[in-house]
């Protein structure tokens, strides 16, 4: 990030943000309930399986709160820590369907991804980057569709690892976990993602359009990309600096500039990455003190 803003210069960052247009940032922000609430829906649809009387006050709460453990880990493993939040629930269990989401995501990323790649394509990337690229976006679209239409193959892989794994529990619960999916659930997850990822793309596209005029359909294509490019380097915290560094890339071949590009990527991590963690992390530690303050009142 620091060698960025370097390369950029902070004076032209921040006379950027001075001439925003409020309107596109508004309308951005506007989107954040509903990126939020296909969160929520996913996140109920996964829990339900495992206790079905959860209530949605604790599914929310526990989104929240992994989305904060989610940013100070890189490739938001701490995102994970939401299933230790749900009462009465195996918390491994869960984690196994939780991780057939985060496929079921990064699935519907990558074949975005290839959108967004395939006009890049044409300005003759080099093999080493687009082919591995294709076949991991193959790979995911295979599982998810073997999990659909073939759900008894998933099971007796998952059968044959827990004869193999009898003597650790915990993965023969992680295992339990992912037998617990269903085709439904795989095609209700896989809608609820798709629109999940459209609403953060159409985002950034609002955020560019604060400070610099593009196309829509140039946008969506180089927003595509930048969300792919950050998901195949999970190295930083929040994917801060990768997704920046992808935007200007991505953005810079339709002419935006480096400033605007920049601040579209930070603005959005802000909203959609920042704030729900840091609004996760207060409701966390008002409740830890809520539970003190009773410990002690005894």
């Amino acid at each position: 990030m620091i060698l960025l803003i370097h390369r950029i210069s902070l004076d032209r960052l921040i006379t950027s943000i001075r001439l925003a247009n409020l309107q596109w940032i508004f309308y951005s922000i506007l989107l954040l309930p509903v990126n939020l609430y296909l969160q929520f829906i996913k996140w109920r649809l996964i829990v339900r399986r495992e206790v079905k009387t959860a209530r949605n006050r604790q599914i929310a709460y526990s989104l929240l709160v992994g989305s904060a453990f989610g940013l100070i880990t890189p490739g938001r493993l701490g995102d994970f820590a939401r299933t230790l939040f749900i009462s009465h629930a195996d918390w491994v269990r869960l984690m196994g369907l939780l991780t057939i989401d985060k496929f079921i995501s990064l699935a519907v990323l990558y074949l975005l991804g290839i959108i967004g790649f395939s006009h890049f394509i044409s300005l003759n990337l080099h093999l080493l980057i687009w082919f591995p690229i294709l076949m991991i976006t193959v790979f995911l679209a295979v599982l998810i569709l073997v999990i659909i239409f073939r759900p008894f193959l998933l099971r007796d892989l998952v059968f044959y690892f827990h004869r193999k794994n009898s003597r650790f529990p915990a993965l023969d619960r992680f295992l339990k976990g992912i037998e617990m999916v269903t085709p439904q659930l795989t095609l209700r997850l896989s809608f609820f993602s798709m629109l999940q990822t459209l609403t953060y793309c159409l985002q950034l596209v609002f955020f560019v359009l604060a400070f610099e005029n593009i196309r829509l359909w140039e946008g969506l294509v180089a927003s595509f990309a930048v969300m792919f490019s950050k998901s195949l380097l999970p190295i930083s915290l929040g994917d801060l600096g990768i997704r920046e560094s992808a935007a200007v890339f991505f953005f810079g071949h339709f002419n935006i500039s480096s400033a605007a590009a920049f601040n579209a990527s930070f603005l959005l991590f802000t909203l959609n990455v920042l704030l729900p963690a840091l609004l996760g992390l207060l409701l966390f530690l008002f409740k830890r003190y809520i539970s003190n303050s009773r410990m002690n009142g005894r």
